[in-house]
């Protein structure tokens, strides 16, 4: 379930919205080849566009599945985007 109040859906709706504007953008020029490539690393984005629910069943998955290290990459993932956003926000 998305957050409405928090603003993550907003943010969701956005990434979403800039995705479909790269996919047209690709089309419309002709680039397949990076269309191609576009989508394939939209499929294996870890982050999943930092959509809560993605990462959280991402990371379940990865647990039934005993994959330690990529629960681990995530984490990394997540703390590195926190930490940049707290900095950004605060200016230093």
């Amino acid at each position: 379930m998305l957050n409405m109040q928090s603003g993550s859906f907003a943010r969701d709706v956005s990434v979403s919205y800039a995705d479909e504007l790269v996919k047209e953008y690709l089309t419309f020029r002709g680039f397949t080849h990076t269309l191609r490539a576009f989508e394939g690393e939209r499929k294996q984005d870890k982050t999943k566009g930092f959509q809560a629910e993605k990462i959280v069943e991402q990371i379940f998955a990865y647990l039934h599945n005993y994959e330690i290290t990529k629960v681990c990459v995530i984490f990394v993932l997540l703390i590195m985007r926190l930490v940049h956003g707290i900095l950004a926000l605060f200016g230093k």
